[in-house]
């Protein structure tokens, strides 16, 4: 009974790993560079996301002096859409004053390994300097270690105590029924194997 258990258990969190998506902003800038429409649909491994900012458009921001940069938001995109128009004011492409974006998975999943990069493409990983997550104040440097539990919405907002401008790097998401099928299904198998063994005895 404990090795049925334990594998289970293995099997389940297998289950889970399995279905883990890497949303790799970095890579993604990497290759599409620049502004895009508000609500696109970007896919990483068995997740979507529809991808939204505010005030204006979500932006994919490459390299700076080789540094990453990651997902942010511009103002207003120049004519040549890998630039933010520098004839506005403030139009920079991260996630300053005033601005979010927002991801839709449009199912709940767990969140984790949130990373950020700094308007200087430096990280943020390490840094007491905060953001909002759902209206909430975080650190990055807790943000990074914590696991959002049951998210179907993510907004990520310039603010707190001590604000920074930031791009999203990266996070990890993880569907919450990935594994739910398979441990009930051996749960239950459990409970009637159970059973049996006490009418046989």
């Amino acid at each position: 009974m404990k090795s049925f258990l334990a594998a289970l258990t293995a099997l389940a969190f297998s289950a889970t790993a399995a279905q883990a998506a890497f949303i790799d902003f970095v890579a993604d800038a990497a290759a599409n560079p620049g502004g895009f429409p508000q609500g696109t649909v970007k896919t990483f491994g068995n997740i979507s996301v529809a991808i939204t900012a505010n005030p204006n458009n979500p932006f994919l921001d490459d390299l700076f002096n080789s540094k990453p940069g990651g997902l942010g938001a511009c103002i207003t995109i120049a004519t040549n859409s890998d630039f933010c128009d520098p004839k506005i004011a403030g139009n920079s492409d991260n996630i300053g004053v005033g601005e979010s974006v927002t991801l839709d998975f449009g199912q709940k999943v767990d969140i984790s390994n949130l990373s950020f990069n700094a308007v200087n493409h430096a990280s943020l990983n390490n840094s007491p300097q905060t953001l909002l997550v759902n209206g909430v104040e975080w650190t990055f440097r807790n943000l990074l270690a914590a696991v959002l539990t049951g998210v179907s919405v993510l907004t990520l907002a310039y603010g707190g105590s001590n604000a920074a401008e930031f791009y999203v790097s990266s996070l990890t998401a993880v569907p919450l029924p990935a594994a739910a099928p398979l441990l009930f299904s051996g749960l239950a198998g459990l409970a009637f194997f159970g059973r049996r063994k006490r009418k046989t005895a």
